[in-house]
């Protein structure tokens, strides 16, 4: 099932901010599953983890700018089943397999006019 939901109208970078946070700071089952394979398969070797975690995303996923005036925000899982996401996506994603994997991460946001 395809369910969309609206979690806030006009809302703000902060807001971003606020929802990229809650995606983030919960475990995924899925992302925990993904970074113990990583672990077996590049034992020690972080540098590796982190090519497989990008290549895995990279390779079954597409870039899909927002619809104007539009911000959505996908789980990782979520992320994956629509095989479509934005730059929130993926930095969400990559911080949670960071965080999967006991990598030390902060997620830094960047906001641009359009106009400027």
């Amino acid at each position: 099932m395809n369910k969309r939901k609206t979690l806030k109208r006009s809302g703000n970078q902060y807001d971003t901010i606020k929802l990229i946070k809650k995606v983030t700071d919960k475990p995924d089952p899925f992302i925990l599953d993904l970074a113990l394979k990583l672990k077996k398969r590049y034992p020690g070797n972080i540098s590796d983890q982190l090519k497989a975690g990008f290549n895995f995303i990279f390779n079954r996923t597409r870039f899909l700018k927002d619809p104007e005036h539009t911000q959505q925000i996908r789980t990782p899982r979520r992320f994956l089943r629509d095989g479509v996401g934005n730059c929130v996506d993926y930095s969400a994603f990559f911080v949670s397999l960071c965080r999967a994997l006991n990598i030390p991460c902060a997620l830094k946001m960047v906001s641009f006019a359009d106009n400027k």
